[in-house]
């Protein structure tokens, strides 16, 4: 009987619940761009400056991150990325200027490019080598990307969920007093 690899295996199982939960924040991004104009009285073009400041940023760190897992190691990598994700995301609850926020957002875009398919899908890829076929099996690879598209669809629907909710609407009015 042949020794065949398991397609299901732990690295592939914490590859797609940090894909699919970076992506889910990262997502969510949009459902507050209106709240957040109407409470601050922004216009909307610096939220959506952030936001794209956000994605340049996720480009820029993407080939850095990458190669700072061949120097230094998936594991710190990915660690770092999430660092500096949950830095971004923390600063950015506090941020009372527009340009508090686009600055925020610089963290955030490393963050998700530490965390997102650059380093990911490699860690994934090695891990899926298959000796017995002297390639690498790209199922994994393919269930990584089908977790990010879960984390998209989930970020929007469970966001637009709670902050539809009379208590996250409250909450997000009391952070805003206390703010000034």
């Amino acid at each position: 009987m042949e020794n065949r690899p398991r397609l299901i295996t732990p690295v592939l199982v914490v590859g797609c619940i940090i894909v699919l939960v970076g992506f889910a924040i990262r997502a969510s991004f949009g459902v507050f761009q209106i709240p957040i104009q109407e409470e601050f009285d922004w216009p909307r073009a610096e939220f959506s400056l952030a936001i794209a400041i956000q994605n340049l940023a996720w480009g820029f760190g993407a080939p850095f991150f990458g190669a700072f897992a061949e120097k230094i190691g998936d594991r710190k990598a990915i660690i770092l990325g999430a660092v500096l994700y949950a830095i971004g995301l923390v600063l950015t609850t506090g941020a009372t200027s527009p340009f508090a926020i686009q600055f925020y957002e610089i963290l955030v875009g490393f963050g998700i490019a530490g965390t997102g398919f650059g380093v990911i899908l490699a860690v994934v890829g090695r891990a899926s080598y298959c000796g017995w076929l002297g390639r690498s099996d790209s199922r994994p690879n393919g269930c990584c990307g089908s977790a990010r598209e879960h984390g998209l669809a989930i970020g929007i629907h469970d966001i637009r969920r709670i902050n539809s909710s009379s208590i996250a609407s409250s909450s997000l009015h009391a952070c805003a007093r206390a703010r000034g």
